[in-house]
Protein backbone atom coordinates (compact mmCIF):
# COMPACT_ATOMS: atom_id res chain seq x y z
CA UNK A 1 0.00 0.00 0.00
CA UNK A 2 3.01 2.37 0.79
CA UNK A 3 4.76 1.57 -2.47
CA UNK A 4 1.12 2.40 -4.34
CA UNK A 5 0.54 5.37 -2.36
CA UNK A 6 4.54 6.81 -1.60
CA UNK A 7 3.12 9.66 0.90
CA UNK A 8 3.35 9.51 4.84
CA UNK A 9 0.88 6.26 5.79
CA UNK A 10 -2.29 7.33 7.25
CA UNK A 11 -1.05 4.67 10.40
CA UNK A 12 1.58 7.02 10.92
CA UNK A 13 0.21 10.06 11.30
CA UNK A 14 -2.81 8.90 13.30
CA UNK A 15 -0.21 7.02 15.97
CA UNK A 16 2.52 10.21 15.76
CA UNK A 17 -0.97 12.79 16.46
CA UNK A 18 -1.67 10.19 19.21
CA UNK A 19 2.04 10.21 20.86
CA UNK A 20 2.91 13.81 20.88
CA UNK A 21 -0.24 14.39 23.09
CA UNK A 22 -0.35 14.09 26.97
CA UNK A 23 -0.61 11.61 28.39
CA UNK A 24 0.56 10.03 25.80
CA UNK A 25 4.09 11.97 25.50
CA UNK A 26 4.53 11.67 29.39
CA UNK A 27 4.22 7.84 29.10
CA UNK A 28 6.99 5.93 31.25
CA UNK A 29 8.25 3.03 29.40
CA UNK A 30 7.24 4.29 25.59
CA UNK A 31 8.64 2.31 22.97
CA UNK A 32 11.41 0.21 25.80
CA UNK A 33 8.34 -1.70 26.95
CA UNK A 34 7.78 -5.10 24.57
CA UNK A 35 4.45 -4.43 23.03
CA UNK A 36 4.72 -5.47 19.56
CA UNK A 37 7.98 -7.35 18.88
CA UNK A 38 6.44 -10.97 19.45
CA UNK A 39 3.24 -10.25 18.01
CA UNK A 40 3.52 -12.70 14.99
CA UNK A 41 6.32 -15.05 17.17
CA UNK A 42 7.01 -16.49 20.37
CA UNK A 43 10.05 -14.90 22.03
CA UNK A 44 13.39 -16.97 21.44
CA UNK A 45 15.46 -15.35 24.57
CA UNK A 46 15.34 -17.83 27.58
CA UNK A 47 12.83 -16.56 30.08
CA UNK A 48 11.68 -13.90 27.96
CA UNK A 49 8.42 -15.82 27.41
CA UNK A 50 7.78 -16.43 31.39
CA UNK A 51 8.77 -12.18 32.18
CA UNK A 52 5.88 -11.61 29.59
CA UNK A 53 3.35 -13.88 30.99
CA UNK A 54 4.05 -12.57 34.16
CA UNK A 55 2.33 -8.84 33.09
CA UNK A 56 -1.25 -8.82 33.12
CA UNK A 57 -0.98 -6.15 30.33
CA UNK A 58 0.67 -7.42 27.22
CA UNK A 59 -1.59 -10.05 26.24
CA UNK A 60 -4.28 -7.21 25.71
CA UNK A 61 -1.96 -4.99 24.17
CA UNK A 62 -1.05 -7.70 21.63
CA UNK A 63 -4.51 -8.46 20.94
CA UNK A 64 -5.59 -4.82 20.28
CA UNK A 65 -2.12 -4.18 18.38
CA UNK A 66 -3.48 -7.09 15.80
CA UNK A 67 -6.88 -5.87 15.31
CA UNK A 68 -5.82 -2.55 14.83
CA UNK A 69 -3.24 -3.45 12.76
CA UNK A 70 -5.59 -5.41 10.55
CA UNK A 71 -8.32 -2.53 10.23
CA UNK A 72 -5.39 -0.10 8.93
CA UNK A 73 -3.73 -2.91 6.14
CA UNK A 74 -7.67 -2.57 5.31
CA UNK A 75 -7.92 0.77 5.05
CA UNK A 76 -9.91 0.99 7.84
CA UNK A 77 -8.07 3.48 10.07
CA UNK A 78 -11.09 5.49 10.81
CA UNK A 79 -12.70 2.56 12.79
CA UNK A 80 -9.56 2.76 15.40
CA UNK A 81 -10.90 3.74 18.26
CA UNK A 82 -8.78 6.47 19.08
CA UNK A 83 -10.28 8.46 21.66
CA UNK A 84 -10.94 5.13 23.74
CA UNK A 85 -7.30 4.12 23.51
CA UNK A 86 -5.95 4.28 27.01
CA UNK A 87 -2.56 2.77 27.00
CA UNK A 88 -0.13 4.61 24.83
CA UNK A 89 2.04 1.49 24.56
CA UNK A 90 -0.40 0.55 22.38
CA UNK A 91 -0.25 2.97 19.19
CA UNK A 92 3.56 3.31 20.45
CA UNK A 93 3.55 -0.64 19.37
CA UNK A 94 1.16 -0.03 16.85
CA UNK A 95 3.82 2.40 15.49
CA UNK A 96 6.89 0.56 16.04
CA UNK A 97 5.23 -2.54 14.50
CA UNK A 98 5.15 -0.62 10.96
CA UNK A 99 9.20 -0.24 10.96
CA UNK A 100 9.12 -3.96 12.13
CA UNK A 101 7.79 -5.37 9.12
CA UNK A 102 7.77 -3.16 6.41
CA UNK A 103 9.94 -4.30 3.21
CA UNK A 104 12.24 -2.17 2.49
CA UNK A 105 13.16 -0.93 5.83
CA UNK A 106 13.00 2.63 5.63
CA UNK A 107 17.07 3.14 4.67
CA UNK A 108 16.70 0.60 2.21
CA UNK A 109 18.05 -2.80 1.45
CA UNK A 110 20.50 -1.25 -1.59
CA UNK A 111 21.92 1.67 0.81
CA UNK A 112 22.75 -1.07 3.42
CA UNK A 113 26.30 -0.95 2.74
CA UNK A 114 26.79 2.79 2.22
CA UNK A 115 25.12 3.39 5.36
CA UNK A 116 27.13 1.00 7.05
CA UNK A 117 30.32 2.67 5.83
CA UNK A 118 29.43 6.12 6.23
CA UNK A 119 29.35 5.55 9.58
CA UNK A 120 32.81 4.54 9.91
CA UNK A 121 33.82 7.75 8.31
CA UNK A 122 36.04 10.02 11.14
CA UNK A 123 36.14 13.45 9.51
CA UNK A 124 32.85 15.16 11.09
CA UNK A 125 32.62 17.24 7.25
CA UNK A 126 32.89 14.24 5.15
CA UNK A 127 30.37 12.46 7.40
CA UNK A 128 27.74 14.98 7.09
CA UNK A 129 27.77 15.11 3.43
CA UNK A 130 27.92 11.21 3.50
CA UNK A 131 24.94 11.41 5.54
CA UNK A 132 23.59 14.27 2.79
CA UNK A 133 24.33 12.43 -0.07
CA UNK A 134 22.87 9.46 1.42
CA UNK A 135 19.38 10.60 2.46
CA UNK A 136 18.70 12.22 -0.95
CA UNK A 137 19.53 9.17 -2.60
CA UNK A 138 16.23 7.60 -0.47
CA UNK A 139 12.84 7.29 -2.27
CA UNK A 140 10.79 10.78 -1.63
CA UNK A 141 8.61 8.39 0.59
CA UNK A 142 11.15 7.36 2.76
CA UNK A 143 12.71 10.67 2.79
CA UNK A 144 9.10 12.06 4.39
CA UNK A 145 8.50 9.21 6.74
CA UNK A 146 12.18 9.89 8.21
CA UNK A 147 11.22 13.67 8.58
CA UNK A 148 8.08 12.64 10.23
CA UNK A 149 9.42 10.08 12.58
CA UNK A 150 12.56 12.60 13.73
CA UNK A 151 9.80 15.60 14.36
CA UNK A 152 7.96 12.80 16.56
CA UNK A 153 11.05 11.98 18.46
CA UNK A 154 11.89 15.76 19.00
CA UNK A 155 8.48 16.44 20.81
CA UNK A 156 8.91 13.43 22.86
CA UNK A 157 12.17 14.47 23.58
CA UNK A 158 11.73 18.35 24.63
CA UNK A 159 12.63 18.36 28.39
CA UNK A 160 8.79 18.94 30.06
CA UNK A 161 8.15 15.21 28.36
CA UNK A 162 11.92 13.28 28.38
CA UNK A 163 11.79 14.30 32.40
CA UNK A 164 8.92 11.94 32.57
CA UNK A 165 8.63 9.50 29.82
CA UNK A 166 12.44 8.88 30.71
CA UNK A 167 13.12 8.67 26.86
CA UNK A 168 16.78 9.77 25.89
CA UNK A 169 18.34 9.84 22.05
CA UNK A 170 20.16 6.72 22.91
CA UNK A 171 16.89 4.78 24.04
CA UNK A 172 15.36 5.79 20.54
CA UNK A 173 18.36 5.27 18.33
CA UNK A 174 18.48 1.76 20.47
CA UNK A 175 14.88 1.02 19.30
CA UNK A 176 14.48 2.40 16.18
CA UNK A 177 17.89 2.31 14.71
CA UNK A 178 18.18 -1.78 13.70
CA UNK A 179 14.36 -1.32 12.28
CA UNK A 180 15.73 1.49 10.08
CA UNK A 181 18.33 0.09 9.01
CA UNK A 182 18.73 -3.87 8.69
CA UNK A 183 20.42 -6.18 5.80
CA UNK A 184 18.34 -8.56 4.28
CA UNK A 185 17.88 -12.23 5.78
CA UNK A 186 17.82 -15.56 4.17
CA UNK A 187 14.02 -15.81 3.10
CA UNK A 188 14.10 -12.23 1.65
CA UNK A 189 15.54 -12.71 -1.37
CA UNK A 190 19.17 -11.81 0.12
CA UNK A 191 22.12 -13.16 -1.87
CA UNK A 192 24.90 -15.11 0.59
CA UNK A 193 26.58 -11.72 1.39
CA UNK A 194 23.94 -11.37 3.48
CA UNK A 195 23.29 -12.95 6.80
CA UNK A 196 21.67 -16.19 6.85
CA UNK A 197 18.63 -16.52 8.88
CA UNK A 198 19.27 -16.55 12.81
CA UNK A 199 22.49 -14.66 12.20
CA UNK A 200 23.50 -12.44 15.00
CA UNK A 201 23.42 -8.81 13.33
CA UNK A 202 25.70 -6.14 14.01
CA UNK A 203 23.56 -2.88 15.24
CA UNK A 204 25.82 -0.68 16.76
CA UNK A 205 26.29 1.39 13.26
CA UNK A 206 22.58 1.49 12.57
CA UNK A 207 21.73 2.92 16.60
CA UNK A 208 24.69 5.65 15.73
CA UNK A 209 22.94 6.23 12.01
CA UNK A 210 19.96 7.35 14.04
CA UNK A 211 21.36 9.12 16.85
CA UNK A 212 23.35 11.14 14.20
CA UNK A 213 20.51 11.76 12.68
CA UNK A 214 18.81 13.49 15.83
CA UNK A 215 21.70 14.95 17.14
CA UNK A 216 23.30 16.66 13.78
CA UNK A 217 19.78 16.92 11.90
CA UNK A 218 20.22 21.07 11.31
CA UNK A 219 23.32 20.01 9.23
CA UNK A 220 22.28 16.96 7.65
CA UNK A 221 18.89 17.90 6.64
CA UNK A 222 18.41 21.60 6.75
CA UNK A 223 21.84 22.54 5.22
CA UNK A 224 23.88 22.19 1.59
CA UNK A 225 27.02 21.09 1.13
CA UNK A 226 27.72 24.37 -0.51
CA UNK A 227 26.19 25.98 2.64
CA UNK A 228 28.79 23.69 5.04
CA UNK A 229 31.81 24.62 3.02
CA UNK A 230 31.35 28.72 3.35
CA UNK A 231 30.60 28.54 6.80
CA UNK A 232 33.47 26.39 7.41
CA UNK A 233 35.49 28.55 5.64
CA UNK A 234 34.03 31.94 7.70
CA UNK A 235 34.69 29.65 10.75
CA UNK A 236 38.02 29.62 10.07
CA UNK A 237 38.79 33.25 9.11
CA UNK A 238 37.27 33.82 12.23
CA UNK A 239 39.17 31.90 14.69
CA UNK A 240 42.25 32.28 12.82
CA UNK A 241 41.63 36.50 13.35
CA UNK A 242 41.24 35.51 17.05
CA UNK A 243 44.25 33.24 17.25
CA UNK A 244 46.13 36.37 15.80
CA UNK A 245 44.48 39.15 18.33
CA UNK A 246 45.09 36.58 21.03
CA UNK A 247 49.08 36.26 20.40
CA UNK A 248 49.06 40.00 20.08
CA UNK A 249 47.66 40.63 23.41
CA UNK A 250 49.82 37.12 25.08
CA UNK A 251 53.12 39.22 23.56
CA UNK A 252 52.15 42.58 24.76
CA UNK A 253 51.50 40.93 28.60
CA UNK A 254 55.15 39.15 28.45
CA UNK A 255 56.68 42.44 27.68
CA UNK A 256 55.00 44.48 29.99
CA UNK A 257 56.00 42.08 32.71
CA UNK A 258 59.64 41.64 31.76
CA UNK A 259 59.53 45.09 32.16
CA UNK A 260 57.98 45.13 35.66
CA UNK A 261 60.54 42.23 36.66
CA UNK A 262 63.64 43.99 35.86
CA UNK A 263 62.57 47.67 37.09
CA UNK A 264 61.67 45.89 40.28
CA UNK A 265 65.75 43.62 40.56
CA UNK A 266 66.67 47.12 39.67
CA UNK A 267 65.30 48.86 42.42
CA UNK A 268 66.33 45.86 44.71
CA UNK A 269 70.02 45.92 43.70
CA UNK A 270 70.26 49.53 44.10
CA UNK A 271 68.45 50.46 47.12
CA UNK A 272 70.10 47.22 49.10
CA UNK A 273 73.35 48.32 51.68
CA UNK A 274 74.60 45.30 52.10
CA UNK A 275 76.92 43.98 48.74
CA UNK A 276 76.43 40.24 49.82
CA UNK A 277 73.32 40.87 49.20
CA UNK A 278 72.94 42.89 46.31
CA UNK A 279 75.39 40.25 44.87
CA UNK A 280 72.88 36.92 45.63
CA UNK A 281 69.87 39.35 44.28
CA UNK A 282 71.84 39.95 41.25
CA UNK A 283 72.54 35.91 41.12
CA UNK A 284 68.92 34.99 41.35
CA UNK A 285 67.77 37.84 38.55
CA UNK A 286 70.21 35.72 36.24
CA UNK A 287 68.49 32.38 37.65
CA UNK A 288 64.96 33.96 36.56
CA UNK A 289 66.54 35.23 33.50
CA UNK A 290 67.81 32.06 32.03
CA UNK A 291 64.23 30.45 33.27
CA UNK A 292 62.51 32.40 30.74
CA UNK A 293 65.71 32.28 28.16
CA UNK A 294 66.59 35.53 28.61
CA UNK A 295 70.63 35.90 28.59
CA UNK A 296 72.68 38.81 28.70
CA UNK A 297 75.40 40.16 26.55
CA UNK A 298 78.24 38.25 29.05
CA UNK A 299 75.83 35.16 28.68
CA UNK A 300 76.25 35.34 24.94
CA UNK A 301 80.05 36.19 25.28
CA UNK A 302 80.53 33.57 27.44
CA UNK A 303 79.13 30.74 25.21
CA UNK A 304 80.65 32.08 22.40
CA UNK A 305 83.70 31.92 23.98
CA UNK A 306 83.33 28.37 25.15
CA UNK A 307 82.55 27.28 21.47
CA UNK A 308 85.44 28.97 19.97
CA UNK A 309 87.31 26.88 23.17
CA UNK A 310 85.58 23.31 22.02
CA UNK A 311 86.35 24.17 18.74
CA UNK A 312 90.05 25.03 19.40
CA UNK A 313 89.92 21.82 21.29
CA UNK A 314 88.42 19.99 18.23
CA UNK A 315 91.56 21.86 15.77
CA UNK A 316 94.33 20.25 17.73
CA UNK A 317 92.78 16.80 18.10
CA UNK A 318 92.62 16.62 14.30
CA UNK A 319 96.13 18.04 13.71
CA UNK A 320 97.35 15.52 16.39
CA UNK A 321 95.60 12.63 14.07
CA UNK A 322 97.29 14.41 11.35
CA UNK A 323 100.44 14.25 12.24
CA UNK A 324 100.06 10.41 13.84
CA UNK A 325 98.80 9.54 10.27
CA UNK A 326 101.76 11.35 8.90
CA UNK A 327 104.30 9.18 11.09
CA UNK A 328 103.11 6.28 10.18
CA UNK A 329 103.36 6.94 6.29
CA UNK A 330 106.93 8.02 6.35
CA UNK A 331 107.67 4.85 8.61
CA UNK A 332 106.09 2.88 5.86
CA UNK A 333 107.63 4.08 3.49
CA UNK A 334 110.98 3.51 4.64
CA UNK A 335 109.97 -0.19 5.31
CA UNK A 336 109.08 -0.30 1.76
CA UNK A 337 112.37 1.21 0.59
CA UNK A 338 114.48 -1.24 2.52
CA UNK A 339 112.51 -4.35 1.25
CA UNK A 340 112.89 -3.31 -2.33
CA UNK A 341 116.66 -3.48 -1.77
CA UNK A 342 116.69 -6.42 0.18
CA UNK A 343 114.76 -7.99 -2.75
CA UNK A 344 117.07 -6.36 -5.44
CA UNK A 345 120.51 -8.07 -4.03
CA UNK A 346 119.14 -11.22 -3.70
CA UNK A 347 117.82 -11.17 -7.22
CA UNK A 348 121.21 -9.68 -8.66
CA UNK A 349 123.34 -12.65 -6.53
CA UNK A 350 120.97 -14.74 -8.00
CA UNK A 351 121.79 -13.63 -11.47
CA UNK A 352 125.90 -14.09 -10.63
CA UNK A 353 125.56 -17.93 -9.45
CA UNK A 354 123.47 -18.86 -12.65
CA UNK A 355 125.71 -17.24 -15.32
CA UNK A 356 128.98 -19.01 -13.70
CA UNK A 357 127.45 -22.43 -13.67
CA UNK A 358 126.80 -22.26 -17.50
CA UNK A 359 130.52 -21.01 -18.08
CA UNK A 360 132.04 -24.46 -16.29
CA UNK A 361 131.67 -27.17 -18.60
CA UNK A 362 130.68 -30.76 -16.85
CA UNK A 363 128.96 -29.13 -13.94
CA UNK A 364 125.44 -29.40 -13.47
CA UNK A 365 122.99 -28.33 -11.20
CA UNK A 366 121.43 -30.27 -8.55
Amino acid sequence: MWAQSPEIPIILILCGKYLELPPACIENGLFRTPASRYIDSKPTESGEAEALQQNPSYDPRVLSIRQYRSLANVQRTAAIPWSVIHDPLVVAGLYKLFFRQVSPPLLTYILYDKWINTQLQLNQLAYVVSMRSLVAALPEAHQKVLIHTLDLFEILLRPKNAIKNGLTIEHLACEFGPLFLRPLKSGEGARSRYRDRGAQIDTSNAVKCLSSMMTMRNHIFNRTNEDEFVRLSRDNDSLRAKQIAHDQVMDAMRVERDKHRDHKHAVIIQTHQKANVRRWLQIWKTNVDNIHGVKTVHQKLTAVQHDLSKAHDNARKQNQVIERMRNELAAATRRNEMLEIVSGGSASEQRSVSVSNMGTPGRRGL
